[in-house]
């Protein structure tokens, strides 16, 4: 992605994550907020691509799997991989 697409895509990303954690409702979790700031950044990854690809095939085989998979299904992925990262620094740290 051209820095100039990625820093548009960056902006909305991050107006929509300011408007989303001032609504009520959306709780107040560090980890629902994170799962839905990563929702937000994949949903908005597989609408770029589908706007630069104007409807042609994906050719390179890691958009094409990116792509295959439901945003919110990623999305829970990277939360939960994080989540894993931070659970074993803190041990690291607990046992240094």
């Amino acid at each position: 992605m051209p820095k100039v697409h990625a820093r548009e895509v960056e902006q909305d990303v991050y107006a929509w994550f300011s408007r989303f954690t001032m609504r009520a409702g959306t709780g107040r979790s560090l980890e629902t907020w994170r799962t839905n700031l990563f929702w937000a950044t994949c949903q908005a990854g597989r609408k770029y691509w589908h706007w630069r690809l104007d409807g042609a095939p994906v050719v390179d085989e890691r958009v094409k799997r990116v792509l295959s998979r439901e945003p919110l299904e990623m999305a829970q992925e990277l939360a939960e991989k994080l989540r894993a990262r931070e659970s074993r620094r803190k041990s690291q740290e607990g046992g240094s």
